[in-house]
């Protein structure tokens, strides 16, 4: 009986557990990356528009 159990066990783990911590772990790392790309971003448009700003 143990030996089922913990067969049902490991088929959940690599079927189920497994490829969700894996896609957790990939949206945690492109959250950082779009964070940093929206930040980047920002802070260009905020530089271009004070340029464009001292230009007129």
């Amino acid at each position: 009986m143990f030996t089922i159990s913990f067969l049902i066990l490991l088929i959940f783990l690599t079927i189920v557990a497994v490829p969700v911590a894996i896609a957790a772990f990939l949206l945690k790392v492109s959250f950082k990356i779009l964070g940093w790309l929206i930040g980047i971003c920002s802070i260009l448009a905020l530089l271009i528009s004070l340029l464009l700003i001292s230009v007129m």
